[in-house]
């Protein structure tokens, strides 16, 4: 699986059109974020894409960590249920595990540390506690 590079900066998400290509695991991991992202229903080729959790930020369902953790959790299992289900049987490096960690609520926006775990052992992502 090959795809452009989506660059996670401090001035928010933009596309490196350069040439750079995102490849193997990491381009699998990159498609979980942008199904992370993705408000559920509104892709039109794949209608399970995407979470709620822009819309249950915008609607006051993350007032705390507790409640935005619960959210992630959710969030977690819709990503990894339809990558799995959209990845190629051939994929030597699937994903086994996704795990979403609510880290701050500051003001509108929330930081989520990431963590996804390959079939083979790899992972991408942060420590996250436990």
């Amino acid at each position: 699986m090959n795809g452009i590079a989506l660059v996670f900066g401090t001035e928010g998400p933009y596309f490196d059109l350069s040439g750079n290509l995102v490849t193997g695991f990491n381009a699998t991991v990159q498609n979980a974020l942008v199904c992370a992202g993705t408000n559920q229903g509104s892709d039109p080729l794949f209608p399970t894409r995407g979470t709620t959790l822009l819309a249950d930020g915008t609607s006051g369902k993350m007032v705390n960590l507790g409640l935005a953790q619960t959210r992630a959790n959710i969030a977690a299992l819709n990503v990894l249920s339809f990558i799995q289900s959209t990845d190629s049987a051939q994929n030597a490096d699937m994903l086994q595990d996704i795990q979403f960690q609510c880290q701050t609520i500051k003001d509108q926006n929330l930081a989520i540390a990431v963590k996804a775990t390959s079939t083979t052992g790899k992972t991408v992502g942060i420590v996250i506690n436990q």
